[in-house]
């Protein structure tokens, strides 16, 4: 999808500029040079992200082989701690 992204912005350059000498008045021509131009860029940055994207995921999942990670192993619930000390404690709705 990000080799799509990125080819889609270059040929928008091109065309854009292709398309901007062939306007003939100097106002329209960078008009359409500017349009085209911020949306290839656009289109090519979308890419990158993507490419980041993926090699951020690919990093992760070798650290958590490398980890042993076992999600069933990260259960908020069914806690050992005490929770004596908190026998009287109440919670004021009013800030007090």
């Amino acid at each position: 999808m990000s080799a799509i992204l990125k080819v889609t912005g270059y040929l928008i350059l091109v065309a854009g500029f292709i398309f901007g000498i062939t306007r003939g008045e100097f106002l329209l021509t960078l008009i359409t040079w500017f349009s085209m131009f911020t949306s290839g860029i656009i289109f090519i940055s979308l890419g990158m992200i993507l490419d980041r994207l993926a090699e951020n995921k690919a990093k992760l999942n070798t650290i958590l082989d490398r980890l042993d990670y076992d999600p069933s192993l990260n259960s908020i619930g069914y806690s050992k701690s005490s929770l004596s000390s908190l026998a009287g404690y109440t919670m004021n709705s009013k800030g007090e």
